[in-house]
């Protein structure tokens, strides 16, 4: 029987936001994991001169591409990923190449770059500001409108046609037109104006500014991960060097609030603690206690259906969920070293819990339920599940959305002494595998993120194999 679907796809990596509606068949339903692999295709480079043509199959490595001698399908460093179901488009943001990719779903297919060119062979301009989607170009560094110094993640909202960004170097967050590709504005904190930002806080979106670090209200330094409440008309933003996640409204640019860990206040945020709500004024920090303070956060993704915000911690290797309303710490898995609350003093979290030290390096979680490195996630809260990329673990680990356990693990196996095989892929979820990178089928080299679909595949970054992954269940 058919069954019509609503998804609002939010990532970080991370990760990124989609927004559709699809048609397809029931898969499963519940806690239940997706069921066994089917087939596992891949789109990039094969070398310096060619490119897959579209989802391929070839149990051969991929070609990393560099900023020199770039191809229209080939990937660099690629950090972000948002899906169109109902478009059935496919973005990536790539921070070596300096560029942001549209891509068909279905095939698999490149369709056009936006970004600052320095040459072309196609329609893209020979140097200078896209106009928007373009072919054949080779993108730089830049700080104009339009340019991008470390793109960082992607967030679109389909039915209001944006596209947003996190421009990590250039210490500001953008907006696009996404199906045409065109510029809209950045908010931030600028030193100088050419145009309609003025100088200090922009409230709204703005071009012709140049912006610098800030940690007030509004500013920015290093933005990664973003996450969009399309519903809501709500963005929320992390900043790995002022240690807090932002809330904007979407649509004017205007903040809202942060929460973290607090030095000092000038405003609503306590003088000190963690925030337990979004609030302004505050100047926040990641030497607190874990629970309720930030290191550097490389993912978000927002569960609509269920009120939460996830958030991924690369330097305290743990998941926190947040009340999405409130900004109130609401859990944390992963592996830890100690608890003064409801997580248990050591190893993995058996779900959502509170009062725990999780580990940061040199101390890295590999079992089950444990994080080495989760550098981006997602939510799929129509199956209850959540993916989270475990990139230096090489592997894709699942979770129950709503309890936090720990379901199973994918990539390539070396040992094992669960349900995973002893060696090669894994071609179910399994249990007490031990993983390693590879480039060939089945494997993965720093995973960060991803996505499942309505009609049964899951998306993949696939980041230091320089391609997209895609995945089968049936």
């Amino acid at each position: 029987m058919k069954k019509t679907k609503t998804f609002l796809i939010l990532v970080s990596l991370a990760l990124a936001v989609s927004c559709g509606i699809k048609d397809g068949p029931s898969l499963l339903s519940g806690n239940t994991a997706r069921g066994p692999l089917v087939s596992f295709a891949w789109i990039g480079a094969l070398d310096i001169s060619n490119v897959v043509p579209g989802w391929s199959q070839q149990n051969v490595a991929s070609y990393r591409q560099l900023p020199a001698g770039q191809l229209d399908g080939g990937f660099g460093n690629i950090n972000g990923i948002a899906i169109d179901e109902k478009g059935g488009l496919l973005y990536t943001v790539d921070s070596n190449l300096n560029r942001v990719n549209k891509t068909d779903l279905r095939t698999g297919l490149f369709i056009g770059s936006i970004g600052f060119t320095s040459a072309s062979v196609g329609n893209c301009p020979s140097n200078g500001m896209t106009p928007g989607w373009c072919t054949g170009g080779s993108f730089a560094l830049g700080t104009g409108d339009g340019a991008f110094k470390s793109v960082n993640d992607i967030g679109i909202d389909v039915p209001r046609d944006t596209l947003y960004l996190t421009d990590k170097n250039n210490y500001r967050v953008s907006k696009y037109v996404l199906s045409t590709g065109v510029y809209v504005g950045s908010i931030g904190y600028t030193t100088s104006s050419t145009g309609t930002c003025p100088v200090g806080i922009a409230s709204t979106w703005c071009t012709g500014g140049v912006f610098a670090s800030s940690a007030v209200d509004g500013g920015f330094y290093r933005p990664i991960a973003m996450a969009i409440d399309a519903p809501s008309d709500l963005l929320y933003v992390s900043q790995s060097n002022n240690h807090r996640i932002d809330k904007f409204n979407a649509s004017t640019g205007t903040y809202l609030g942060s929460v973290g860990y607090l030095a000092s206040s000038v405003g609503t945020c306590p003088a000190s603690g963690p925030s337990t709500s979004w609030c302004t004024g505050g100047t926040f920090t990641s030497t607190g206690p874990q629970q309720g303070s930030y290191g550097s956060i490389i993912g978000l993704s927002i569960d609509i259906k269920n009120k939460f915000l996830f958030v991924a911690d690369q330097t305290f290797n743990s998941i926190t969920r947040l009340n999405l309303d409130t900004g109130s710490f609401a859990g944390a898995i992963g592996y830890l070293t100690g608890s003064t609350g409801s997580c248990p003093s050591s190893g993995a979290a058996p779900g959502w819990c509170s009062g725990g030290t999780f580990a940061a390096a040199p101390i890295l979680g590999t079992g089950d339920g444990e994080f080495k490195t989760p550098y981006g996630l997602s939510v799929d809260p129509d199956y209850n599940l959540m993916y989270v990329g475990d990139a230096d673990g090489n592997r894709i680990e699942q979770f129950n959305l709503t309890t936090g356990a720990f379901i199973g693990a994918k990539g390539l196996l070396t040992s094992s002494t669960g349900t995973c095989p002893a060696s090669g892929p894994a071609n179910t979820w399994c249990t007490g595998g031990t993983f390693t990178s590879s480039a060939l089928i089945g494997g993965f080299n720093y995973p960060q993120n991803a996505l499942a679909t309505s009609d049964g595949y899951i998306y993949m970054l696939d980041n230091r194999n320089a391609r997209i992954v895609r995945i089968s269940y049936r």
